[in-house]
């Protein structure tokens, strides 16, 4: 559980820079969980600090967390920096409950203005106060990984590896079938994923139905049309049905799929890529590898 007091600043004028200009009026810095009457204002700092992503992207994901079931006493959103009230810094918290019943995180967004840098470190305290919580991040920069390294997250997926599932073998019996929000009986992590527009399929094999997540992607290579896998329940579950899964996929215009790895997957056919999305965990375990649902990929989109 995650303590409701804000960390404060009691002098912001003690840094280096203040010291300088003994004149300049003192800040009041304070940290502390995101409201929900603050989405506007975050909004316009995460455009800011990400200014290839437009206000509008932000405030659809935004808006999608705010929807969502969030664990109980965990932040809905994560954390924001002010300065004199003003909104200066984020980093967005997605909290859920993984297969196994643990609580995980997944980091996103980290950015704080220019003129406040040196006050970063106060979004990372404020972050990381549960230590019962893997915390993991999908989209590190190549210019951020001293930082998280150094703040203890450490490498879990390796590589990417893509899958010319199509080629799998049959499975007699197996019976794909596509799954939106709209469909009756799917399982509410189908239903919420498709209503983020992901790609939702069941398999259904003798009796038992086997979930699948996608996003839209692009091979690294050839530039294809691919699907990233975001979630199933096993690498085996997608081994065992690859062919009837990429031949579903094949037939709506996706070549192959990209699969978080730390090398090639049994049961698979296709090229392994080291190096490539690697992605960084810090916590208890590591998250499983073939479960992106409830990540940014999903609410903020690729």
């Amino acid at each position: 559980m995650l303590s409701n007091e804000p960390i404060v600043s009691p002098d912001a004028s003690g840094s280096a820079e203040s010291r300088t200009a003994a004149a300049k009026p003192r800040l009041k810095l304070v940290c502390r969980k995101i409201r929900d009457e603050d989405l506007d204002a975050v909004a316009d700092c995460l455009t800011r600090g990400f200014p290839e992503r437009s206000i509008a992207y932000w405030r659809r994901g935004l808006l999608r967390l705010r929807d969502r079931a969030v664990p109980e006493s965990f932040p809905r959103y994560g954390y924001i920096l002010t300065a004199d009230g003003a909104v200066v810094g984020i980093v967005l918290l997605i909290f859920a409950i993984a297969d196994d019943g643990s609580v995980r995180a997944n980091v996103s967004s980290w950015c704080v203005d220019d003129a406040y840098r040196g006050y970063s470190n106060m979004l990372l305290a404020a972050a990381f106060r549960a230590k019962d919580v893997t915390f993991f991040n999908i989209s590190a920069s190549p210019w951020t990984l001293q930082v998280i390294e150094a703040q203890g997250f450490r490498p879990y997926v390796l590589g990417t590896f893509h899958a010319a599932a199509a080629l799998g073998r049959r499975v007699p019996g197996a019976d794909v079938r596509a799954v939106d929000a709209s469909t009756p009986d799917a399982s509410s992590l189908l239903a919420e994923h498709a209503a983020c527009g992901c790609i939702c399929l069941e398999v259904v094999y003798r009796g038992t139905a086997y979930p699948f997540v996608f996003l839209p992607s692009r091979s690294a290579g050839n530039r294809l049309p691919s699907a990233q896998l975001v979630y199933c329940r096993s690498l085996a579950e997608m081994a065992r049905f690859a062919g009837p899964v990429g031949r579903h996929l094949l037939r709506t215009g996706f070549v192959s799929i990209a699969i978080d790895a730390t090398g090639p997957i049994p049961g698979l056919i296709g090229h392994y890529a080291v190096g490539k999305r690697m992605k960084y965990f810090r916590g208890p375990a590591a998250p499983r590898l073939g479960d992106l649902s409830a990540t940014e990929l999903v609410y903020l989109g690729p």
